[in-house]
């Protein structure tokens, strides 16, 4: 977890159903926070600040709400609502968090000592299939990202599995198969290979097909008669 604390200030709001679009003319995001201990408390936001402590909390980065009137809760991002066209907040949900409640939520994954391994060195192709994994633990021991070492990474088809994170103490990974691959090492020969392959495979069942399309379709021989 980043160690500079993440701190947004809203206001209560009262403006509700259609009249949030008055909100958001005004540079507002509308949001509410909730939680397990608190009743649901609507609030609102400006845009810019909320931006920034979205990129910079994710879903899983505790954030410090500081409520005008002088309430404070510590809440991880739930929800983020955006517009269809564009990728700016619309509404926003806060979960509120006490410190010793157990929390589940989604972290990126890392990977790091790429350049160290011999994959790399050897021009290879990292292909990461999954970039982010539930968790749970603790607000203080969220993680800001679970590492994955690819330093043992060698050749084609090596890969690294859930069960390769490190896991810090007080997080839990939740997933059934620790078996899943995370990232791929892939040589770009055996791909274009691969791939060719399955160009002319394509090709001669297109062929094939077309081939018995025509058979269908000519006009049967009759026999002539005196």
């Amino acid at each position: 977890m980043a160690n500079e604390k993440i701190t947004l200030s809203v206001t209560k709001r009262e403006v509700t159903g259609k009249k949030v679009k008055e909100l958001r003319v005004k540079g507002l995001v509308p949001g509410v926070i909730y939680g397990a201990k608190i009743e649901p408390v609507l609030v609102q936001t400006e845009l810019l600040p909320l931006i920034k402590v979205i990129k910079a909390a994710g879903t899983h980065t505790p954030i410090e709400i500081n409520v005008e009137g002088g309430d404070k809760h510590t809440a991880i991002i739930k929800e983020v609502v955006r517009a269809v066209t564009k990728t700016t907040p619309i509404h926003i949900e806060f979960q509120a968090v006490s410190a010793d409640q157990i929390v589940r939520t989604e972290v990126p994954i890392r990977v790091i000592d790429e350049e160290e391994s011999q994959a790399k060195k050897l021009g290879l192709l990292f292909m990461q299939s999954l970039e982010e994994i539930e968790v749970k633990a603790k607000p203080a021991d969220l993680p800001e990202f679970l590492a994955v070492s690819a330093k043992e990474l060698a050749k084609h088809d090596d890969k690294l599995l859930v069960s390769n994170i490190a896991v810090p103490e007080g997080v839990e990974i939740l997933i059934e198969d620790i078996d899943t691959p995370v990232l791929t090492v892939a040589d770009p020969s055996v791909l274009a290979a691969k791939s060719e392959a399955e160009d002319q495979k394509d090709e001669a069942e297109t062929a094939e097909v077309a081939a018995n399309d025509a058979e269908a379709t000519a006009p049967a021989e009759t026999e002539k008669t005196e």
